[in-house]
C-alpha cells in the first residue's frame, strides 16, 4: 500500500502516511481514506507525510485541482516534505490555497518539527485498520 493512516487516540491526531512511489492516483486514495476516517473520527490536527518517498509523480496541474477542492478540516494541518520537489510542490498548494480557503497547511521539512508545530515532543499514533471506522460513527479506534 502506498499510504498508512496512523491515529493517536490520546491527542487525537491523524498521521497519513504516504510510502513508495506518489502517483495522482495513490494520492487520492490516500485522501480518501483520510477524509473518510476524519468524517467519523474528530481529530485535533493532520499530519501529512512524504518521508519514506521514493519518487513524487503528482504534476503541476494535479496540485492546482486539489488547491480548489473544499477544505477537509479547520484543524492544523502540516506536511511533512523532506525533499526539494515535494516541499516546492505543497508550497505551490499553499499559494494557491490562499486566495480560495479560510487556511492551509503549514510545511516542514522533518517530523520532529511537525510535532513541535502542532506542541508535541511525540506522539503514540497506532495503525488505522482499513474498514475499522464506518460512516456516522463517532467512536475513534
Amino acid at each position: 500500500m502506498d499510504h498508512e493512516l496512523q491515529f493517536d487516540s490520546e491527542h487525537r491526531i491523524l498521521l497519513v502516511a504516504f510510502r513508495n512511489d506518489v502517483t495522482e492516483a495513490s494520492y487520492l486514495a490516500g485522501f480518501s481514506a483520510a477524509l473518510a476516517f476524519l468524517k467519523t473520527t474528530p481529530a485535533e490536527g493532520v499530519i501529512l507525510d512524504f518521508s519514506d518517498i521514493r519518487d513524487f509523480g503528482l504534476s503541476s496541474s494535479f496540485v492546482r485541482m486539489i488547491a480548489d477542492l473544499p477544505e477537509v478540516t479547520t484543524k492544523p494541518r502540516v506536511v511533512v516534505a523532506p525533499q526539494k520537489v515535494v516541499f516546492g510542490m505543497v508550497r505551490m498548494f499553499q499559494l494557491l490555497r490562499e486566495s480560495n480557503a479560510t487556511s492551509y497547511p503549514a510545511l516542514v521539512e522533518s517530523m520532529p518539527e511537525a510535532l513541535k508545530l502542532l506542541g508535541f515532543d511525540s506522539l503514540a499514533f497506532a495503525p488505522v485498520t482499513p474498514g475499522t471506522f464506518k460512516a456516522g460513527s463517532s467512536n475513534a479506534p
